[in-house]
């Protein structure tokens, strides 16, 4: 799990009300982007979709 002080934050919500967070890039370059939630989901359980979409995003990292 990461720590407090090393989160990405949440974006704000886009004009359709998803928020979208860019967590990396895939094995040909493109950026890869997550809905983690929308105007009806809370901040706090966005954080954790994002926290946990990073968590994974770095054990695959660590495997190649």
């Amino acid at each position: 799990m990461v720590g407090k002080a090393y989160r990405r934050h949440v974006p704000k919500p886009d004009e359709r009300g998803r928020r979208r967070a860019v967590v990396g890039r895939s094995l040909d370059g493109n950026v890869q982007r997550f809905e983690v939630g929308n105007r009806g989901t809370s901040e706090a359980e966005s954080q954790q979709r994002l926290d946990a979409i990073c968590d994974l995003y770095d054990e695959r990292k660590r495997d190649n």
